[in-house]
């Protein structure tokens, strides 16, 4: 009830087949354990809310995005919610600057179509599943290879606290460097969450 008071009673799901279904990859895991809820936030904030009520319960969660992994890194191991990121979707190009702010949900098709405009693409490498992967993970499982390109995150901690990193986390910095001290921006990457929930990522423009 708390989960969906912060993020609608159709975005919180106990129906055993869609729990299932968040509880696997691309692949068949014999010792997968199915999730025992599927939340959907839609914003920082909300997942935020949602980090803040399961670390008050004391409850595992491992969050995901389109699945299309073969790492099992999405797959929970034991009693955890899943946090389904695919409605964390936005972008926002800065053209003259050279990057874009994309929410973690959008597949890389998606950021392909909002750059065509610009004579822009992402310089990251994206995967050949790029028209239903998303942006967020390909940063949380290191895939294809190399994650120089993301230069900002926002993320949330197991217990709802939002952190930015990259210089984009500085006041009236532009978000194009992501070297503005300790590289806490490489921290995130390639953890499959397991050190935070990637919400938002600044993804360096061609």
């Amino acid at each position: 009830d708390a989960l969906a008071t912060v993020v609608g009673n159709d975005h919180v799901s106990l129906d055993p087949k869609q729990c299932a279904a968040a509880s696997a990859d691309i692949f068949v895991w014999p010792d997968a354990v199915v999730a025992q809820a599927v939340v959907r936030p839609a914003s920082t904030e909300q997942l935020a809310q949602v980090m803040r009520a399961l670390a008050q319960s004391q409850v595992s969660v491992v969050p995901r995005g389109a699945g299309l992994s073969y790492t099992a890194g999405v797959v929970p191991s034991g009693a955890a919610v899943v946090i389904d990121c695919l409605r964390l979707k936005h972008i926002q190009v800065f053209a003259d600057d050279l990057y874009a702010v994309v929410g973690a949900g959008t597949t890389w098709q998606e950021l392909a179509l909002a750059l065509k405009p610009h004579g822009l693409r992402a310089a990251q490498i994206s995967p050949i599943s790029g028209s239903h992967s998303t942006v967020g993970g390909v940063a949380s499982q290191n895939l294809p290879g190399g994650l120089e390109h993301f230069i900002g995150l926002t993320v949330v901690l197991a217990d709802g606290t939002v952190v930015t990193t990259g210089s984009g986390a500085k006041r009236g910095a532009s978000a194009f460097t992501r070297y503005a001290g300790p590289d806490l921006t490489g921290l995130f990457l390639g953890d499959c969450g397991a050190f935070g929930i990637k919400t938002e990522l600044v993804v360096r423009l061609t």
